[in-house]
């Protein structure tokens, strides 16, 4: 609701008091002068506080259990997130809207009678985020601001934890300088009345039970390869052959039945090129071989189609750049120190040709180079 004021104190923004800064000011005095809807904070109770983070604000519902039995809310949070918070992950955003009120209303919450029950929807928060096998700097200074705190944490699923996604998802935090990723996927342009398809099949000279024959028929059509592939796997099982597991059927290695299957599965429209994990999980359900998943899997990276629509999430390597080949001695060198020995190791390294110095103690890098210039260079290189 501040968020006009707010504006203003940002660097480089020019002070403008105008409608929008006003309208905002005079809901602030309302609020502050309406009559409160909160209960009052009673430190010898336990607090619940529920929390849940977007991908541009977090918000969290801090609450205590009433004299009628029913949770009451003592106070309210919910801020949106820096530029640089906005790129966290999903498991940092998570546990950034768990800091972040702690630390807000850590004049209740440290040092409390009771634990505070902490409740998110994010259930891998509470598994996969512990077991980071090197945590950043960043983690560690939550760690240690949480040790103050005295937690239980719960997890609820998202329809359970309204108020909190409520809290995280106000239009007033989404950044204006982005815009919402537009949702349609049923563009107006592509929706036609069922009329339009009629008039269609009547200028092929087709009546409106010929159509929806052809269009069973073509549906039929697709669903009998699979009856086809099927009719002649029986023909080619015998009785040696093992037995598919859950009623499944077993696909010989025979007349490429297993790519023509995977062809069923996975390039036809319908499938629409599915993952691996998609194309696996519908083969599964009817067939059965040795080494499928391995199979699914080459399949798959080997789909021209994936191939081509499949982003790049990584940078290209980059161009090696060899050093070029010296045509004489001393064109270039590289110097390495060698201590912890009875004599002060200076080896040299140069195209064609390499050396080495003892020296009686450690000197400093300016004696070392003047050592260079004049016993090395003048002695070594000069005449080459």
């Amino acid at each position: 609701m501040a968020r006009p004021q707010h504006e203003l104190d940002k660097k480089g923004v020019p002070w403008k008091w105008e409608k929008l800064q006003q309208e905002a000011f005079d809901a602030l005095k309302d609020l502050i002068l309406g009559e409160p809807c909160l209960a009052h904070a009673d430190l010898d109770k336990s607090f619940r506080m529920q929390t849940d983070a977007s991908a541009y604000a977090y918000g969290a519902a801090l609450s205590q259990k009433q004299q009628d039995g029913k949770f009451h809310p003592v106070a309210f949070m919910s801020k949106s997130m820096l530029p640089v918070e906005r790129n966290y992950d999903a498991y940092d955003r998570e546990a950034f809207g768990i800091i972040k009120p702690l630390q807000h209303w850590r004049y209740w919450l440290q040092g409390t009678k009771k634990p505070i029950e902490v409740i998110t929807d994010h259930k891998n928060l509470l598994s996969g985020f512990n077991n980071a096998p090197t945590p950043s700097k960043r983690h560690l200074r939550w760690l240690e601001g949480l040790k103050g705190f005295d937690c239980l944490y719960y997890h609820t699923p998202g329809a359970k934890n309204m108020v909190a996604d409520i809290l995280s998802r106000r239009n007033d935090h989404y950044p204006e300088d982005e815009e919402k990723p537009e949702f349609n996927p049923f563009p107006e342009d592509k929706m036609f009345p069922i009329k339009q398809l009629e008039i269609s099949a009547m200028e092929f000279g087709l009546n409106h039970d010929e159509m929806m024959e052809a269009l069973e028929w073509a549906f039929l059509c697709a669903i009998d390869s699979d009856a086809t592939i099927c009719e002649e796997i029986r023909s080619m099982v015998t009785k040696n052959d093992p037995i598919g597991e859950n009623r499944r059927i077993w696909v010989p290695d025979k007349n490429d039945l297993r790519q023509r299957l995977l062809e069923l599965y996975h390039d036809t429209p319908i499938t629409g090129h599915l993952g691996i994990g998609g194309t696996y999980k519908l083969v599964t359900r009817n067939y059965y071989w040795t080494n499928m998943h391995d199979y699914i899997t080459q399949y798959v990276n080997n789909c021209t189609t994936c191939i081509r629509a499949k982003k790049r999430n990584y940078k290209l390597h980059g161009v090696l750049r060899p050093l070029p080949i010296p045509e004489g001695p001393w064109q270039w060198t590289e110097s390495d120190h060698i201590v912890k020995l009875p004599q002060y190791m200076l080896l040299l390294i140069g195209s064609l040709k390499w050396l080495t110095s003892f020296l009686q103690q450690k000197r400093s890098q300016r004696r070392i180079s003047l050592i260079f210039t004049s016993r090395i260079y003048g002695n070594y290189m000069v005449y080459h």
